[in-house]
């Protein structure tokens, strides 16, 4: 299912209901570009044929905010690229955020219009603060992403609650969406534990649903594949915990599980999670807060450096049908400073079941650099 962007009139919308005079120390404008090299095997290659060395445009996005002293805040955030689907390209461009927040004391705020869904850690971390070069298989297939709607959400030091209704785009018939998440956090100091808790009901309303992914390969076929039906509805839970420990080391695993009905009732069970360790080599800590962690900022001029190493799991074999897919990451990072990073990550991949090619196990390097452009 591909999800529309939100449009010029709703954004019109955000903007009206807005009161108040604006001035222009309440705007603010940003913006990051992400590019690099992917080599990959004939694993990820629909035809199981060739292999490639090719430069990728991953992201252009720019931010921008309408943030006045007072209780409302517009964000709008627009997002170029390319989009990769069983080898067909589509240069696209579109909202990724646009919604307009209001908040009463006491950290409790109200959101409306186009975000992300309270679903999952990975999924919740900003794209270029994550450590990996993509989010983790199982983030990717079964935690939903942005959507238009009414969020509901409240936090304190050590906690924090959302909940929400959503519809997947502007579509009149498109599926909807209840998702909440809560997240508790003991411990924060120079250690940190935190746990955190998903769940989203979805009316699918008889659509064609498949889950499919690229497993971890920007430029890869969707490679992992769960059986085609027609679904009513489905069911979510996601679990998460995160330990940062004073010497810099942070652990991060998640579990996601999902039940779909087929709209004759039958039940499809897919599952999936993650394990992932970071070790910041020059001594500094990613900041933890409200249930998500930020970006690396080096604690000298000679920059930052991070060992990365994940291993992902998506299991969509059920009733005989579909994929089971593993994969491996270890890499390398380096943060020059705030503004620019790189990363170099290998991935090794291996697949049963139901696959596209007699190729069962792929590998993968990826070269990425991220820099702010505004």
């Amino acid at each position: 299912m591909i999800r529309r962007a939100f449009g010029p009139g709703g954004l019109l919308v955000l903007m009206l209901a807005v009161p108040g005079t604006a001035s222009a120390s309440d705007f603010e404008v940003s913006s990051y570009a992400i590019v690099g090299m992917d080599y990959r095997n004939e694993f990820y290659d629909r035809a199981g044929e060739d292999t490639e060395t090719v430069p990728v445009l991953r992201r252009i996005k720019a931010d921008f905010r309408y943030d006045p002293d007072g209780p409302w805040q517009v964000r709008v955030g627009g997002n170029y690229g390319a989009v990769y689907f069983d080898d067909e390209t589509d240069e696209r461009a579109g909202f990724n955020d646009a919604y307009v927040r209001y908040q009463w004391p006491g950290r409790v705020r109200l959101q409306l219009g186009r975000m992300r869904e309270p679903f999952g850690f990975e999924r919740l971390t900003g794209f270029s603060r994550i450590a990996g070069t993509e989010r983790s298989l199982v983030s990717n297939a079964l935690a939903p992403g942005r959507s238009l709607g009414l969020k509901y959400s409240n936090y304190s030091r050590h906690d924090t609650r959302a909940i929400g209704v959503f519809r997947e785009d502007e579509n009149p018939g498109a599926p909807l969406a209840l998702t909440a998440r809560y997240t508790w956090a003991p411990i924060i100091d120079d250690n940190t534990l935190h746990f955190g808790v998903s769940g989203s009901w979805r009316y699918l309303r008889g659509e064609e649903f498949q889950i499919r992914d690229r497993a971890e390969v920007f430029r890869g076929a969707t490679i992992s594949r769960s059986a085609i039906f027609l679904a009513d509805q489905s069911q979510q839970l996601g679990l998460d915990m995160l330990w940062q420990s004073a010497g810099s080391l942070t652990l991060v695993t998640e579990l996601i599980g999902q039940r779909v009905e087929r709209d004759d009732g039958l039940a499809w069970n897919y599952s999936g999670g993650y394990a992932q360790a970071s070790y910041l080599v020059t001594g500094e800590q990613r900041n933890y807060r409200r249930g998500s962690l930020r970006e690396v900022r080096p604690a000298s001029s000679r920059g930052a450096w991070e060992l990365v190493g994940r291993f992902s799991y998506l299991n969509l074999r059920d009733h005989s049908v579909g994929s089971r897919t593993g994969v491996g990451v270890a890499g390398v990072n380096y943060y020059l400073n705030r503004d620019v990073s790189f990363k170099l990550h290998y991935l090794r991949s291996e697949i049963t079941g139901n696959t596209l090619h007699d190729e069962t196990l792929g590998n993968a390097l990826i070269f990425r650099t991220q820099f702010t452009i505004l």
